[in-house]
């Protein structure tokens, strides 16, 4: 242990003083301590502006920081998961869940929370992280630094299910008893969790099934006004529910209903033929994202635009939010980013990286065009967009033009499956497999 602080802080001596070509220098002759070091490229730039890829100088600041890590991580997992930013502190989980300075990258408090999973959700509720793994909920005071709650489910058969939501002090949570043959939603009070009462939400009355741990849904209040020609009568305080199932015997198909859990009562459900991988809201709309399209629907239910992505496959991760930023969802496909316009569902721009059709991967070339297909965190700072593509490479588009800039973070595959931070100072944050977390000024 004596040897690792002697190392971090020979590190940050040697990193205050070089340009950030040098620091990776510096990170790979630290790495050959004990283990393998991992290629570290040198930040070279190419950009769509120019015409032609280009090797410059990195537009990085010279005071780059590469944090050295303990031995958090095994079998190169991922120790960079689930970025927030917490009144200027950065928080991430790993098989640890941990608070630094984003100045210095020294410790604020550390917890033995192992949240080490890419499909692991967490939400974000003022001061603490909700999360639910392996039939436990957790709660984590980010304000103290520590678990407040851990809540294990007490009914055996029943699992609780990753998809889950907090509404108005509420945590609604999906449940499965496979032996029974249920599915079903629990709610309680958050602030009661420790001495939870459960109120079961059976959906008796949907028209579609709903199967807990295969599907997805939301919660809110219906605030928007109904066309006149619905005829339904709904209270301003009612609670509602939209949430993707199936008919009996409508195989491959996928449905969204609308559910009053206040009355019991369905609303409307609407059809779609793929499967429904994210549900939002946007003013009066409903927005579905698929494998390949993105839907609005009306608060009745009925579509008012659909974009249809005809040989993309896109990244929505299951049950994310969806990015929306100037009026515009982001979405990323098969080595293409698209901007669509929320009121007509029009595409505004299309950002397209080269691909091999022989190999079905990205056409490397100096690891200089990198597929931008699988997005693990997206961040808007100053109007623009900023993303790690699935081969770690960062990428920079300007949200008015679709016009990019990309900057190589690694030879091969070092920053890959990683979440990318940008937080409100302008600081980039994101993790090496196996090895630590990278941090530098944002490249504008």
């Amino acid at each position: 242990m004596r040897n690792l602080i002697l190392v971090i802080v020979f590190t940050s001596v040697l990193l205050s003083s070089c340009t950030l070509e040098q620091s990776f220098g510096v990170l790979g002759a630290i790495g050959n301590i004990g283990s393998p070091s991992p290629s570290i490229g040198s930040g070279h730039w190419t950009s769509t502006n120019s015409g032609t890829s280009t090797n410059t100088a990195p537009k990085w600041s010279s005071d780059a920081l590469f944090i050295v890590a303990d031995n958090w991580s095994t079998n190169n997992d991922p120790l960079f998961l689930n970025p927030l930013e917490f009144k200027e502190d950065v928080i991430f989980s790993g098989h640890k869940t941990k608070s630094i300075n984003p100045n210095n990258g020294s410790t604020n408090w550390e917890i033995d929370v192992n949240f080490a999973s890419s499909l692991s959700k967490q939400i974000y509720v003022k001061d603490k992280i909700v999360a639910v793994k392996n039939d436990k909920i957790y709660i984590v005071d980010l304000e103290q630094g520590q678990v407040q709650t851990v809540y294990k489910w007490p009914i055996e058969k029943e699992h609780l299910s990753t998809s889950f939501e907090v509404f108005d002090g509420r945590l609604y949570i999906a449940l499965q008893n496979s032996h029974e043959g249920y599915s079903a939603i629990a709610s309680c009070e958050l602030a009661t969790l420790s001495d939870a009462k459960w109120s079961y939400h059976f959906l008796e009355n949907a028209s579609i099934e709903f199967r807990g741990c295969d599907d997805i849904f939301r919660v809110c209040k219906d605030n928007l006004i109904p066309n006149s020609s619905s005829p339904l009568i709904t209270n301003h305080n009612d609670i509602f529910l939209y949430f993707t199932g199936k008919k009996d015997g409508s195989y491959g198909t996928r449905y969204l209903e609308k559910y009053n859990l206040s009355q019991d009562r369905s609303e409307w459900f609407h059809e779609n033929t793929n499967s429904i991988n994210q549900i939002g809201y946007y003013e009066s709309n409903i927005l579905l994202g698929t494998d390949n399209s993105i839907q609005a629907l009306d608060n009745n239910g009925t579509e008012i635009w659909r974009n249809d992505f005809n040989g993309v496959r896109l990244s929505q991760e299951f049950d994310s939010e969806f990015i929306i930023v100037n009026d515009l969802i982001v979405v990323l496909g098969s080595y293409n980013t698209f901007a669509i316009d929320l009121v007509s569902g029009d595409q505004q721009w299309k950002l397209s990286l080269p691909y091999s059709n022989s190999s079905g991967t990205a056409a490397y070339h100096n690891y200089q065009f990198l597929a931008g297909f699988t997005s693990k965190s997206l961040n808007i700072f100053q109007d623009k967009l900023y993303y790690l593509s699935n081969a770690g490479q960062l990428m920079i588009v300007d949200l008015s033009t679709g016009t990019y800039d990309s900057a190589i973070l690694g030879t091969g595959g070092n920053f890959k499956n990683n979440h990318l931070l940008v937080t409100s100072r302008g600081t980039v944050f994101t993790g090496s497999q196996g090895r630590g977390v990278l941090t530098f000024p944002v490249p504008l």
